[in-house]
């Protein structure tokens, strides 16, 4: 009876190795996250700079890139077990021309205004609700700002990262999002050492962050 239970199908094998994978992702993206608090815990107010300004950047990720995936990803899915690659082709174009459209304009405005964003999202709106400016002082704004008009650079990258992590998954092919994470965090942690050794600058996190976006799409 035991070894019936372990006689898995193929179905439950494919569905096995996904879920590992996922979990490996999740965790090397942890680590990635503590590879910036780590270096942003030698300068004072980086960390809190920092998590505000990734927030910002992620904001249009999880409103249109991830949407885009995930509807997708039933269509593409549909398309490769059939073995129809023109459908799949064509699909995958689709979801690409699509996310092109709606990340790359918000991507422009939020590079030419991300000084105004700042200011409204951390001083103006608290300052309406509160009747003042809040405890976010000019000098947590300028730390924010600086490090958002890097990080905000990364945001197609990672839009367009989300989109193909979703058709290899869509292909079965598992390994692609782990050595492309594996390549995320190498190079997020090599840049951050290298920065930090030579210039001791806190700018080296969101540059770090934004190069490694840039190698693992």
């Amino acid at each position: 009876e035991i070894d019936k239970l372990l006689q898995l199908d193929e179905n439950s094998k494919k569905f096995i190795i996904s879920f590992l994978s996922v979990i490996l992702i999740s965790v090397i993206t942890q680590i990635n996250s503590l590879v910036s608090r780590f270096f942003g815990s030698f300068f004072y107010g980086v960390i809190t700079a920092t998590t505000n300004a990734f927030i910002l950047v992620q904001a249009p990720i999880g409103m249109f890139s991830v949407a885009t995936s995930v509807v997708g990803l039933n269509a593409l899915s549909e398309a490769f077990s059939k073995g129809n690659k023109e459908e799949f082709k064509n699909i995958a174009e689709k979801a690409i021309r699509t996310l092109n459209f709606l990340i790359v304009p918000i991507s422009i405005v939020m590079i030419t205004f991300s000084e105004d964003i700042i200011r409204l999202i951390f001083r103006d709106i608290p300052g309406i609700i509160l009747g003042s400016e809040g405890k976010y002082g000019p000098e947590a704004l300028k730390l924010t700002l600086e490090m958002f008009s890097i990080y905000v650079l990364s945001t197609y990258f990672l839009s367009v990262n989300s989109l193909l992590t979703r058709l290899s998954y869509a292909k079965n092919q598992i390994s692609v999002p782990i050595i492309n994470s594996i390549i995320n965090l190498t190079t997020n942690l090599g840049v951050n050492i290298l920065i930090f050794l030579t210039l001791k600058n806190y700018l080296g996190i969101p540059l770090a962050f934004l190069m490694a976006s840039i190698s693992s799409t």
